[in-house]
């Protein structure tokens, strides 16, 4: 149906979508042969500060952004683009009265949520739906960081955005394209794309070690690796070459090795942490990339015991605590950072020793820096906080400054709808339901539900092989699995 505007004065028709939209708008324009016709799309309206504030909100705000420009004929003038366009608002102006009509067809890629989270809390809902919303409005063709600007398939947002994909339905195409496309895009060097396809070639060496573990995600979660059965010690020899590409940097300055982003912090001069690839963020997440190759690691086994033993004590021998924080030893620039915390957790996980606790206190005394939307995931996942709902305060007033999906950084923020801050899609399956995959192709599953201040939930995963369901109410909890599962469950 039509969108009616939200004001008109004759010459300029401001519409709300009420909601972030990526579609085809079809305005039919009406007014003198020879009128110029600006057309503007934006995520929101602007104050004169250049901040956006609350989403909601018009009075005293202006409008600017990407515009077309149609130049009116005798008759009506029916005009949609040749490729879709983001906005929540739109404004056609013109130095003379006309007469607009909008009709926006929305695209995008098929997503298909068939996996749903409900609980007893009031946010739950509002957070899921926002969260499925930014999901679906960077998937086209392909992922991509976010639909107003660059429309680009980043390595680090990609991981996030397919494992969303992973719980939400049994579709693993767009998963499966991402993996072929960085596949494709390495370099002579050995690292690949950050983003890809792309027509102007760009190195985040981090994002190529995430690359690993999206090829390891999909292992667990899709179609695992055919290995020789025959074959004592089995590894991911793509990913295995890809982490072999980014060890040799270790071996150049610092300043010639790329742009080695974590995540947008304002300590960290464009993302990225004092150190570069030698950061003890980087090289944890190198640590973790190379677990990721290790198939052992993949399911339950002496096998696989023997060899996460073994590269502990590797891994551990090249750290040090200060401060009650970990460091790596080569670490040229070290800032304490709840990334680097995150990460070593993680390994630890990964490695099989149990997690250390979340260290809060140390964190506060250094005043370490904290991540931003895109890293909290990690985040969360590594400090197992007793109420996850009861940490999820950024996200609340998001929506309540009218946003209708999740940004990119903390505010001021460039846009309004990055996929890899819909995160909390994974926080409630994985921490509140506590659903992870422990064997190749999702094929058994580890439970243990975290309801947090939450007296009841059910949660319903679209697992490729039948619903896989947690259900919690009354300090109960029961599972319906198509695969077997190990609950891990403290009824007290």
């Amino acid at each position: 149906p039509p969108t009616a505007p939200r004001r008109q004065d004759g010459r300029t028709w401001l519409f709300d979508a009420g909601q972030l939209l990526c579609a085809f708008p079809r305005l039919t324009l009406r007014g003198p042969k020879g009128t110029k016709v600006a057309i503007v799309y934006a995520e929101s309206m602007w104050n004169a500060d250049g901040t956006k504030g609350n989403r909601d909100e018009i009075e005293g705000k202006t409008i600017k952004g990407y515009q077309d420009e149609v130049t009116l004929g005798e008759e009506e003038t029916v005009f949609e683009p040749l490729w879709w366009r983001t906005y929540r608002y739109l404004e056609a102006r013109a130095d003379v009265p006309i007469e607009v009509e909008l009709v926006s067809v929305e695209t995008g890629y098929p997503l298909r949520v068939e996996s749903s989270f409900e609980a007893d809390d009031a946010w739950v809902p509002k957070l899921w739906d926002v969260s499925v919303r930014t999901a679906a409005r960077c998937a086209g063709e392909t992922y991509f960081d976010c639909p107003y600007y660059e429309q680009l398939q980043y390595a680090g947002d990609t991981r996030i955005q397919a494992m969303i994909g992973y719980y939400l339905g049994p579709d693993r195409d767009l998963q499966r394209n991402a993996i072929e496309q960085f596949d494709r895009s390495k370099r002579p060097d050995g690292l690949t794309h950050s983003r890809y396809p792309d027509r102007v070639a760009q190195t985040i060496p981090p994002f190529t070690l995430w690359h690993v573990m999206m090829r390891q995600d999909q292992r667990m979660y899709d179609r695992p690796l055919l290995v020789d059965p025959n074959d004592t010690d089995p590894v991911d020899q793509v990913g295995l070459d890809f982490v072999a590409a980014f060890n040799k940097l270790n071996e150049q300055p610092v300043d010639e090795t790329f742009w080695n982003f974590a995540d947008w912090t304002p300590e960290w001069p464009g993302g990225t942490p004092p150190g570069g690839v030698q950061s003890t963020v980087h090289m944890l997440t190198l640590y973790l990339a190379h677990a990721a190759t290790e198939l052992a690691l993949d399911e339950p086994g002496e096998r696989g015991d023997a060899r996460a033993k073994a590269l502990y004590a590797v891994v551990s021998n090249q750290m040090e605590r200060k401060r009650g924080l970990v460091k790596h030893k080569r670490d040229p620039a070290w800032m304490g950072s709840e990334h680097a915390e995150a990460l070593w957790r993680l390994l630890q996980k990964r490695l099989r020793v149990p997690m250390d606790p979340w260290p809060a206190a140390a964190l506060d005394a250094e005043n370490a820096v904290r991540c931003t939307v895109y890293f909290s995931y990690y985040k969360h996942l590594a400090m197992q906080p007793k109420d996850y709902l009861a940490i999820l305060g950024p996200w609340k007033e998001q929506i309540e400054d009218g946003l209708t999906t999740f940004i990119e950084m903390p505010e001021p923020t460039r846009s309004d709808c990055h996929a890899w801050a819909a995160h909390l899609v994974l926080g409630f399956f994985q921490i509140v339901a506590g659903v992870e995959s422990t064997g190749p192709g999702w094929s058994s599953v580890r439970i243990a539900p975290n309801p947090g201040s939450l007296r009841r939930f059910d949660a319903k995963i679209a697992h490729p092989k039948g619903e896989l369901r947690v259900r919690y109410e009354d300090g109960q909890v029961k599972v319906d699995s198509p695969v077997p599962y190990e609950l891990v469950w403290d009824r007290s």
